[in-house]
């Protein structure tokens, strides 16, 4: 059965939306300021480093990492975790804007990025291992995701 929307268009509907084709165009064809898009960049890498973070465990509320991210190299395993994702979205953004192929170098390299530890790199790259890690839900137990074949130290 095929959907048949029930609405007519109507002389206010048309008017509305040539106003918003209108606005799309402009921000379209205009850059944004400079501040803006940090601004943006910043916000994007605050909500991706506190949900990937809390699915390893990390409890820090969005204050608790704005502080991590500006702090220095101590503090709790928790805010290491923060500042050590944070470097890892920068590495990755630099690499997208080299256009350049995703491959296990790179790969190993993120997740040394990851799991430092204290002032410094680790020595070398993570090889790859076949065991399973599970991803549980921290609040019921519950296994939401498990796959094989990820980084180890």
């Amino acid at each position: 059965m095929q959907f048949e929307p029930k609405f007519r268009y109507t002389n206010a509907i048309v008017k509305s939306l040539a106003i918003i084709e209108a606005a799309k165009a402009v921000i379209d064809i205009l850059p944004l300021p400079l501040d803006t898009v940090l601004k943006l960049r910043h916000d994007a890498f605050e909500r991706s480093t506190k949900s990937s973070t809390a699915i390893e465990g990390n409890t820090l509320d969005e204050n608790a990492i704005r502080r991590a991210i500006a702090g220095g190299r101590s503090g709790t395993d928790a805010e290491t975790e923060v500042r050590n994702y944070w470097r890892a979205l920068d590495r990755l953004e630099e690499f997208a804007d080299q256009n350049a192929s995703i491959n296990d170098n790179f790969v190993q390299e993120l997740h040394k990025i990851v799991l430092t530890h204290g002032p410094g790199r680790p020595g070398g790259k993570s090889p790859y291992r076949v065991l399973e890690c599970p991803v549980v839900d921290q609040q019921t137990g519950r296994r939401v995701f498990a796959r094989c074949c990820v980084l180890s130290n």
